[in-house]
């Protein structure tokens, strides 16, 4: 390749010089000599200097494959801390939370055990600061209340019982087995029938005077009365009237007693009159602390009674209203 090379470049070098000198005089001439002419000029002539290789392009430095990063393996769970709990020695006294004078979760005594006016009372449970407010509902026999009656009650309400009626002990299973306590009406003359009393109604909680009067007016079976009340643990309910001589005789007794506020429909009162009673007894329970109503089982005494009863959701925790049992229980705690 070099040597054609070479030849290359004398035959052009020839062609040159042939040029110069004119074709006459180029063909005149020796051609070998001028053959040895141009191969001594081309051997003196410097070898052409190879062309340059073009520089290589500059590569991209290889980058690291990215390698995944390893899974961490999973840890085991740490353990809870444990919390040492100080133990409580027999010596230490410890605080009990205050309870309400009943609960209706907590084991019940022997009814032997207990007063009546705790052991029969229905279930109920309030803070002792909140007002009580209570309803006595008189089941009178012409307008008997009916299991569906019952049943329709929202609030709590304390039946009273008039101990010479026929069906009396039935009526006394009757509300016991719907949970509503009962209360005995003060309907005897003497000792003997308020024993017979006692005997057919047990399962009661309190005692009621009379509209007339009956112990209130006799200062001697007033006295025999209450000093039995003391032995069975019945509360007393004083009528509306008088200047509370009954309720300081029950104390000096030991007996739990309580006055009546107001009778609903002693007068006929229409609902809407007795609606604003409720109100007003309601009221009065704020403002001394509790307050009893007595009503008959007339139909419009109970749909007063129902009436406002409904509306006791929008009413806020200033007053509670509880059996009448409860409120014995807090004068008898006192």
């Amino acid at each position: 390749m070099l040597k054609g090379f070479l030849v290359g470049a004398v035959i052009g070098t020839v062609i040159s010089v042939t040029g110069s000198l004119g074709t006459s005089y180029f063909l005149g001439q020796d051609t070998g000599g001028m053959v040895e002419q141009a191969q001594e000029a081309a051997a003196l002539s410097p070898a052409p200097a190879p062309a340059a290789a073009p520089e290589p392009e500059p590569q991209p430095e290889p980058q690291p494959e990215l390698q995944p990063e390893p899974e961490a393996e999973p840890q085991p769970e740490p353990e809870p801390e444990r919390v040492i709990l100080p133990t409580i020695t027999p010596d230490a006294p410890v605080a009990q939370p205050a309870m309400p004078p009943f609960s209706a979760s907590a084991p019940m005594p022997e009814p032997e055990d207990l007063p009546a006016v705790v052991a029969y009372a229905t279930p109920f449970s309030a803070p002792q600061s909140v007002p009580l407010f209570s309803i006595l509902l008189y089941d009178d026999p012409e307008f008997p209340l009916t299991d569906s009656t019952l049943q329709s009650l929202t609030v709590p309400v304390s039946i009273v019982i008039d101990p010479t009626c026929m069906d009396a002990e039935v009526q006394l299973a009757r509300y016991r087995a719907a949970g509503i306590e009962a209360v005995i009406e003060a309907r005897f003359a003497d000792l003997a029938a308020f024993e017979a009393a006692l005997g057919r109604l047990p399962q009661t909680v309190a005692l009621l005077d009379s509209a007339d009067g009956t112990l209130r007016g006799d200062i001697s079976l007033q006295g025999q009365v209450l000093a039995r009340m003391g032995e069975t643990g019945h509360g007393l309910i004083a009528g509306a009237f008088g200047l509370g001589g009954l309720e300081q005789a029950a104390a000096r007794d030991g007996v739990p007693a309580a006055r009546l506020y107001r009778v609903l429909d002693d007068e006929g009162q229409s609902a809407p009159v007795m609606l604003r009673l409720l109100d007003r007894a309601a009221f009065e329970a704020q403002q001394t602390g509790c307050a009893i109503v007595l009503g008959r089982s007339y139909p419009e005494t109970l749909a007063a009674l129902l009436s406002w009863a409904a509306g006791q959701a929008a009413v806020n925790a200033s007053y509670a209203v509880a059996p009448v049992s409860a409120i014995l229980q807090q004068t008898l705690a006192r």
